[in-house]
């Protein structure tokens, strides 16, 4: 058979086009794959358990240790300086001002510290805490002067700054060790914390709190986060003690401010879950850290995926998001920190 030679060749130009548009849109594909699903490693070196981004200046990212260790960097994580702030004690907890974000306060087991110059220099602000190990923090969105603290073994604390001394504020705490503490940026006055015997909320600014989540309450609610755009959508994640298995976590959703609760979270592991993110404008994407490493749900905590793929150790203790570049999120392993590029 006789075939037309300009045919042939016509034929084969299209053909090689084609194969080359089908490799560069491979190409694309996987580095936006590879952008979206590796993490990289930062530093520093030991296990993070607390991280803060600079809501004024992405690039400069805090991160508290195992040991008592605060550490910070002003270019993206590339390079680490590292302060001695609480020496053998964990730094469990670390809050940046919004409205003035040179303030940090890191909350650790010998109290409070507070800095005012970017975390250079720290003051221990104890006045008036009745147990030193404060294991959550919490700031007023709309008021910056007022802080929670809550601590392991004596409730909840509150101070304006103006007096520089906690006062206690758990009327109707059950239980006075304190896992969480959430304050809804959107409803005045209304705080979660998360206990051992489950979710207790306030709505006077801490003053007297009440149990919402349901009989038989889970246990040790490790950490809770609010929608930042419906208030009476929050999450709660609780780690049931499982004799011979140890902690097995699971996830809670309530959509009407903590007044009934469901269980959701198909495909989390049967592992304990210590930390939550919500995504600051896509709040039908959240995270989840936990001893299996990081999760992400797409459909507001119904399912989940895993996404491990660069981190070199999966014990994850501590989730972060950029607010003004929500593309990065970080997290706080046994084995320093890591960033991940993802959606917007």
């Amino acid at each position: 058979m006789k075939i037309n030679s300009r045919f042939a060749l016509k034929g084969g130009v299209q053909g090689l086009l084609l194969l080359l548009i089908a490799l560069l849109v491979t190409f694309e594909a996987g580095l936006l794959w590879s952008q979206t699903s590796s993490w990289l490693r930062l530093g520093p070196e030991g296990t993070v358990t607390a991280l803060a981004v600079d809501p004024a200046n992405p690039n400069t990212v805090y991160a508290g240790s195992k040991g008592g260790k605060f550490y910070k960097s002003t270019d993206g994580g590339k390079n680490w300086t590292g302060t001695e702030l609480a020496l053998s004690y964990n730094v469990l907890a670390l809050l940046i001002d919004p409205q003035n974000p040179g303030t940090l306060y890191a909350g650790t087991g010998r109290g409070v510290f507070r800095s005012r110059d970017g975390g250079q220099n720290w003051t221990l602000v104890n006045a008036g805490l009745t147990y030193p190990t404060v294991t959550a923090l919490a700031i007023d969105p709309e008021n910056s002067s007022t802080l929670y603290a809550g601590t392991w073994g004596d409730g909840v604390f509150k101070n304006t700054q103006r007096e520089v001394r906690w006062q206690q504020t758990d009327t109707g705490l059950q239980r006075p060790f304190i896992y969480a503490l959430a304050v809804d940026s959107k409803r005045t006055g209304s705080i979660y914390a998360g206990t051992p015997s489950g979710v207790l909320k306030s709505t006077d600014e801490g003053l007297t709190w009440t149990a919402v989540t349901p009989e038989p309450a889970p246990t040790n609610v490790s950490a809770v986060v609010v929608d930042p755009f419906d208030s009476g959508t929050l999450y709660a994640a609780a780690n049931n003690w499982i004799p011979q298995k140890g902690y097995s976590g699971s996830l809670l959703k309530s959509t009407n401010g903590g007044e009934s609760w469901s269980a959701v979270g198909s495909g989390l592991p049967e592992k304990q879950l210590r930390a939550l993110a919500v995504h600051p404008s896509t709040p039908e994407t959240l995270y989840a850290g936990t001893e299996a490493g990081v999760f992400r749900s797409t459909d507001g905590g119904a399912t989940w995926t895993e996404m491990n793929v660069g981190l070199t150790s999966i014990d994850v203790f501590a989730l972060a998001i950029d607010a003004r570049n929500p593309g990065k999120l970080y997290a706080g392993t046994a084995d320093g920190v890591f960033q991940i590029a993802i959606d917007r």
